[in-house]
């Protein structure tokens, strides 16, 4: 898989693949109470940087807010505007492009199947979970030590779960995902709840 998504997203033009990340959020920075890391993807300096940013290696750096917002926007359709405080959504200091429609239905689809037939399929039995699992190498040890990470959604839930150093862990992270999906919040009447909840977990 990573040779296969690392050789595509090589041969992308570079606008069109730091846009793409814009799209989701990444670099946004959303103005929220206490510190916030909207996540980072400067213009990849050559194709093998930018194979290695493809799967999320190279110079990618994302937090478990940006992430959940990734999951929302792909269950809402659009980027969901994150909000800490009830009644104070975030602004973003850099606007991010809307995400093209046509590729809304592919993601969900994708999402999907990663629960139903893949790497997260220890959770196929949480009927209308979608989500990806990933790894990110980090540090100079040899091997690279690895975090693990799963972002996902269940209805208007969006989420990201992070494992610090979580590489053996993968049922870890699995686990916190599930605690995540059956702890959601029950929607609040009167209160438009059409936008999915992004919530953040850490395990």
């Amino acid at each position: 898989m990573y040779t296969t998504f690392g050789g595509l997203g090589s041969k992308l033009p570079t606008t069109a693949f730091t846009t793409a990340a814009k799209q989701f959020g990444i670099g946004a920075g959303w103005d929220l109470p206490g510190s916030t890391f909207s996540g980072s993807l400067p213009t990849p300096a050559n194709t093998t940087e930018q194979g290695a940013d493809a799967i999320g290696q190279g110079k990618v750096q994302v937090s478990p807010l940006t992430m959940a917002l990734v999951a929302g926007a792909i269950q809402r359709g659009s980027l969901p505007t994150p909000s800490l405080i009830v009644g104070q959504p975030g602004t973003p200091k850099t606007a991010p492009p809307a995400i093209p429609a046509n590729i809304i239905g592919p993601l969900r689809d994708m999402t999907r199947a990663v629960v139903t037939d893949g790497t997260a399929k220890a959770l196929r039995d949480v009927s209308g979970l979608g989500g990806k699992t990933g790894t990110a190498e980090y540090g100079t040890d040899t091997p690279p030590r690895t975090h693990s990470w799963f972002a996902g959604y269940h209805g208007d839930l969006a989420f990201a779960v992070f494992v610090y150093d979580g590489a053996t862990q993968l049922p870890t992270g699995r686990g916190a995902a599930r605690r995540q999906v059956h702890r959601r919040p029950r929607l609040t009447p009167g209160r438009d709840n059409r936008n999915p909840i992004v919530t953040t977990a850490g395990a």
